[in-house]
């Protein structure tokens, strides 16, 4: 763990080393580099969620989109997995036609990435501080920038 947070503010661990708030405790184990302390960073992430939300909102009253509940989840999921192996057909086909090699393994590691994160998010919500940490936590502490 790192020492007392700058300024004074007696706040303890790798956010703090830096200066930066307090974030909530993550379970997921991480080397024991310092995030970036970077209010941009978590303004950019809140940013995001507010206009996803305002965009919605925009489409359900301009355009009468409606969210609906699922009233049977096996047809719903039935129903998306046709849909994804014909997109998953269209895309790898579209992909070698622009010379991508192994399309197939490209979009492999998109829904294996898509499971992992649609796991995580109950435990997120539209929290901005436990989205942050979950970037912090599953992406960027695992990049070494001595090997990029």
């Amino acid at each position: 763990m790192a020492g007392k947070a700058k300024f004074g503010s007696g706040l303890t661990g790798k956010r703090a080393s830096q200066g930066a708030p307090p974030r909530a405790p993550s379970k997921v184990q991480t080397p024991d580099v310092a995030p970036p302390a970077n209010p941009d960073f978590d303004l950019a992430i809140g940013q995001f969620i507010d206009e996803n939300e305002e965009i919605l909102k925009g489409l359900i009253k301009d355009k009468g989109v409606q969210v609906l509940k699922v009233s049977d989840p096996k047809d719903f999921d039935a129903l998306t997995a046709k849909f994804e192996t014909a997109q998953r057909a269209k895309n790898i086909a579209d992909a070698k036609g622009f010379g991508v090699k192994d399309p197939g393994a490209i979009l492999d590691a998109y829904a294996a990435a898509y499971k992992k994160w649609h796991k995580l998010s109950p435990g997120i919500g539209r929290n901005i501080d436990k989205f942050t940490d979950a970037i912090w936590d599953q992406i960027y502490s695992k990049v070494d920038p001595a090997k990029l």
